[in-house]
């Protein structure tokens, strides 16, 4: 069966496609920011934005590709600022102590890593290590099974969040240039040694993360409630 343009779209026809759940979230968003308006200079920015997106011959083709006309771009960019003024009122205020919460996933390390199976061979190397016998590299590259091994043990940088929880907590708990003695995480036995660590800014570009975590949440638990 065929949706003709223009027709309403029947709720079946997207839940069986899995588009049912974006539609909602995106609903709810439209509720939450339907009496937000913007000043004419928000306005004019949106509209400046998506001329300059426009002018890009590259960029229009792909729009006009997947039937985007210049009044969608428009709008979609009006809707994109609604939303940020949205999510600076409902959580500029309270924004700075969800990100000390939220620092750590953020922050970013770079670290040494050597994985095995084999428990005895790791104490072994650990011991090489730690007494000054091999450096790291070389032992990393010679005996590492992980894909490390490639960049002869040294990952990052890396955000914490992006890692195994166990790896993750055993670094936030390491000082630089500490070797941490085998342990086993998962099916591997592994050594670690923490470089250093680049912590994360409530810069621009923290806080647009943020406000978009804090949206999704919102809009998570505004699906939950009963109706």
């Amino acid at each position: 069966m065929s949706m003709e343009e223009g027709a309403p779209i029947d709720p079946a026809w997207l839940a069986c496609r899995g588009l049912l759940p974006r539609v909602r979230r995106e609903m709810a968003i439209d509720r939450a920011i339907a009496a937000v308006s913007l000043d004419a200079e928000g306005e004019a920015v949106a509209r400046a934005e998506a001329e300059s997106q426009w002018d890009d011959a590259e960029a229009r083709a792909r729009l006009e590709r997947v039937g985007v006309r210049f009044e969608d771009l428009v709008a979609a960019n009006l809707r994109a600022r609604r939303i940020r003024l949205f999510q600076e009122r409902t959580w500029k205020a309270t924004l700075p102590g969800y990100f000390l919460k939220r620092k750590s996933a953020f922050d970013r390390v770079v670290y040494w890593l050597l994985r095995t199976k084999d428990r005895l061979l790791a104490r072994e190397l650990y011991f090489r290590i730690k007494e000054g016998e091999e450096d790291f590299a070389r032992v990393a590259a010679r005996h590492s099974e992980g894909s490390e091994a490639q960049t002869c043990g040294m990952l990052g940088p890396s955000a914490l969040g992006s890692l195994a929880p166990g790896l993750a907590k055993l670094l936030l708990e390491s000082q630089p240039g500490q070797l941490r003695p085998p342990v086993q995480l998962g099916e591997w036995i592994v050594i670690v040694r923490l470089e250093h660590i680049l912590p994360c800014q409530l810069d621009v570009e923290m806080e647009g993360r943020l406000y978009d975590e804090l949206l999704d949440t919102w809009v998570e638990e505004h699906l939950a409630e009963p109706v």
